[in-house]
């Protein structure tokens, strides 16, 4: 949980990754939280893997461009009411729902997309989203909309009809494995500006029909793998399809085994350079032959790749069975111990052969050794093959496996980013499926999601030089298998394993360190690991060992005797609250024991040998510094703790709003200050309430008189009144408001006016009901409108008749006025 009672954001116009990577959070109240200035959101609640709800009803949203990846990896997320958005602003929304593969629905029905120009990824994951009513959108502007359905796997239904896509270059995999849908139409699709539709299609398995009629493909230069797996389409009308720059056809109907008709006369192939498994799986028959891409069937797999022609006419297609050579599928396992594989044996050539790796009680498949990682793995046998199944065990949660993950880094429209590795080794670890990093849970510096920080995901190969910091404070981490680090380019190691107070055990073995120049806080607050072997470490070049093994609490062996020191500058506590113990004193660090914080400031020698280490009892008392404020609500103090004799603590004294420091209990009224610890200290800091004088005058005493004069604290209200004497009315305040009496938040000492004039009169009469109005009435002007007030100023009748009636009014004294403030005063009888 997180208490955010306290913050004002009033101020605040960046909130993007606030709190992303919190991933052990499992509720969040921002009820109190002020938006209204806030620019940016993106990735504001990113990683938030154990959220089950989020309220955000009170955000202001109207001032936000960037909503990318908000809530992308928020996994369990059953609901999200977003009806309170404004996204009018909203530019970007690029990964914004991203993996949250537990919403059942959503509605976006208020969400105005006028503005915004990017779409990649929008649902990406949003796999138990059975329906999606978009019909609000208005996507003129959108130009990215690759992956925006991705793996929405049960998706039944989709209505696109309001989307103008006129401005959109690339569908890429945009319904990737909306295996749900049955019809998909898209006939308002203005595809004029695409260039690429590859996978656009792939794993569309329940499509019965597909409505591409209204598709201009003039621009299109990629179509690989279209319609792969579309296994339901049993027709597909292409007539309309403009081909003229396609250059790859890969795999275009690859799996369609039910569409038998397939009109592809409008086809023109003189740029395709790729067409191999076309058809391959699909179901064309010809000549009573089996269908195309089956056993002794036509070798589909290159069949297009002589381009010698400039068109094909599918009418005067003629195929002929050829007898296929037999090839032979060698199929094992890592370990038998593990798991087992199906599936291997003697195939003719263009057969399919599906492989299942089932892993045993305690493993899990993790991939066959040509990279592949689908199980079960279907394949078109086309020569010899030997497949390795690869099983790992299943670990624990809090496990992480790195392979060659840290050297390197993700392009982004050809700017190189290095891999954020503090964000993804805090993200949460899925214990289902072994230990593996949830799916996006993390951030990573680039728009293309990746499921899984494997080798094969990763692309640029650039080494980097820091590892500073990245399993800092990854406080459930239980195991690290860091066998395949190649460590020789790193020069930063500091903070690496700080706070890591679940680790065991540390394998540090293939650990290069012959570049590393910082050491500092690198297995600091390593509470639990009862050894670690350092033998390797070459710290020939390290300058900075402070706090090495600070509060290593269980290390009670440590071997340094290979360290070259000669050119460490500081080692200050570096065994500071460790377990050594030598020469029969406490714990080295420990109170009443070896004053270790400069023990190897002297560097008069070049090399450590531990064996002849010996320690002085440092019997230096320790006292207690006790800050607190007298009223928590009007601050707080920072400061408190533990101190060794002599040592100096700052104490520093926090007001709340509307709120001062006044003073220290001791009289003392320096803020902050500094003590020297020589006793138990208690000490209180007192607030008081900011005090504002709020001054309201007339500008002349006889002719009204005001209230509202006093002391308020800050943001108090204040109502002000200014009250005309007889023959005088209120004019305005001093700073030219009008309204009378009128309330004002004080926030500083302020000083107000009331300024009064004089009624003046032309003559006056007396009446008893009814005033009559003609042409002399006031200064000969004839009277359009007659205003009467009382004599506090204020409107008792407005008329524009020519008799008037009194008889409302109460006997007395009135003044009655036209609009161009001519004046007599009517005395009521």
């Amino acid at each position: 949980s997180l208490d955010l009672s306290n913050f004002y954001t009033g101020n605040v116009t960046n909130m993007s990754e606030m709190f992303s990577g919190c991933s052990n959070l499992t509720s969040l109240d921002l009820s109190n939280f002020n938006t209204g200035n806030v620019t940016n959101m993106s990735e504001m609640f990113s990683g938030c893997s154990n959220l089950t709800s989020l309220d955000l009803s009170n955000f202001n949203t109207g001032n936000v461009t960037n909503m990318s990846e908000m809530f992308s990896g928020c996994s369990n997320l059953t609901s999200l009411d977003l009806s309170s958005f404004n996204t009018t602003n909203v530019t970007d929304m690029s990964s914004m729902f991203i993996v949250c593969k537990s919403l059942t629905g959503l509605d976006l029905n208020n969400f105005n997309t006028t503005n915004v120009t990017n779409m990649r990824a929008m649902f990406d994951g949003c796999s138990l989203l059975k329906s999606l009513d978009l019909s609000s959108f208005n996507t003129g502007k959108v130009t990215d909309m690759v992956l925006m359905f991705f793996y929405c796997l049960s998706l039944e239904s989709l209505d696109l009809s309001s989307f103008n896509t006129a401005n959109v270059t690339d569908m890429f995999l945009m319904f990737y494995n909306c295996s749900s849908l049955t019809s998909l139409d898209l006939s308002s699709f203005n595809t004029a500006n695409a260039t690429s539709m590859a996978s656009m299609f792939v794993g569309c398995s329940s499509l019965t029909s597909l409505d591409l009629s209204s598709f201009n493909t003039a621009n299109v230069t990629s179509m690989s793998s279209m319609f792969v797996g579309c296994s339901s389409l049993t027709n597909l009308d292409l007539t309309n399809f403009n081909t003229d720059n396609v250059t790859n056809m890969s795999s275009m109907f690859n799996s369609c085994p039910l569409l038998t008709n397939l009109n592809l006369n409008s086809f023109n192939i003189k740029n395709v350079t790729a067409m191999n498994d076309m058809f391959n799986n699909c179901g064309i028959t010809t000549n009573n032959k089996p269908a195309v891409g089956y056993a002794k069937d036509i070798a589909t797999a290159s069949f297009f790749n002589d381009l010698a022609t400039t068109s094909i006419d599918t009418a005067r297609l003629r195929f002929k069975i050829i007898e296929y050579s037999s090839y032979t599928l060698s199929t094992q396992v890592n370990d038998i111990t593990m798991g087992s594989v199906t599936g291997g044996g003697s195939y003719s050539m263009g057969t399919i052969a599906t492989l299942v790796a089932t892993a045993k009680d305690g493993y899990r498949f993790v991939g066959w050794n040509n990279g592949a990682t689908t199980n079960p793995y279907i394949i078109t046998v086309a020569r010899d093959m030997d497949l390795t199944a690869n099983f790992d065990t299943i670990k624990k949660e809090g496990e992480i496996t790195l392979v060659d993950f840290y050297t390197y880094t993700l392009a982004d429209n050809g700017n190189g980013y290095k891999v954020r590795l503090t964000a993804a080794f805090k993200t949460e670890l899925n214990k289902a499926s072994g230990g593996e990093f949830v799916s996006n849970g993390y951030t990573w510096h680039t728009n293309d999601p990746l499921p899984n920080p494997t080798r094969d995901s990763l692309y640029n190969e650039r080494p980097i030089v820091s590892m500073k910091g990245i399993f800092e404070e990854c406080s459930k981490l239980t195991y690290l298998d860091l066998s395949n680090f190649s460590t020789e380019n790193i020069t930063d190691m500091s903070s690496m394993f700080f706070r890591c107070p679940s680790l065991t055990s540390l394998d540090l073995s293939s650990f290069n360190t012959s570049n590393v120049a910082d050491m500092n806080r690198m297995f600091t607050f390593c509470s639990s690991l009862a050894s670690l072997d350092l033998s390797n470490f070459n710290t020939g070049n390290v300058t900075d060992m402070s706090y090495m093994f600070s509060s290593c609490s269980s290390l009670t062996t440590l071997d340094l005797s290979n360290f070259n020191i000669g050119n460490v500058t500081t080692m200050t506590d570096m065994f500071g609250s460790c377990g050594k113990r030598v020469n029969g004193v406490p714990a080295i660090g420990i109170a009443n024991d070896s004053a270790t914080v400069f023990i190897f400031n002297d560097k008069s020698k070049t090399g450590i040998y531990t064996a002849n280490l010996s320690f002085v009892v440092d019997d230096t008392p320790k006292y207690t510094v006790t800050a607190t404020a007298h009223d928590s609500i009007m601050g707080l103090v920072t400061g408190s703790g533990t101190y060794k004799q002599g040592r100096m603590a700052t104490l520093t004294a926090v007001p709340n709003y509307g709120c001062l420091f006044k003073e220290w209990s001791d009289g003392e009224t320096v803020n902050p200050r500094t003590i020297t610890v020589n006793e138990d200290i208690n000490i209180t800091a007192i607030f008081e309430a900011v005090e504002l004088i709020v001054t309201v005058s007339t500008n002349d005493a006889t002719m009204g008189s005001v209230t509202g004069s006093g002391t308020y604290q800050q943001g108090e209200a204040a109502t002000l009144t200014a009250t005309a004497n007889d023959g005088f009315k209120f004019k305005e305040w001093s700073d030219g408001e009008t309204a009378n009496p009128r309330t004002i938040t004080v926030d500083e000492n302020v000083i107000l006016i009331a300024n009064f004039e004089r009624i003046t009169s032309v003559g006056a009469y007396g009446v008893a009901t009814t005033l009559q109005i003609h042409g002399n009435m006031l200064l000969n002007h004839t009277a359009t409108e007659v205003i009467i007030y009382d004599n506090s100023g204020r409107k008792v009748i407005v008329s524009k008749d020519v008799n008037i009636d009194l008889s409302p009014l109460v006997r007395g004294v009135y003044v009655a006025a036209t609009k161009t403030e001519s004046l007599k005063i009517v005395r009521r009888n």
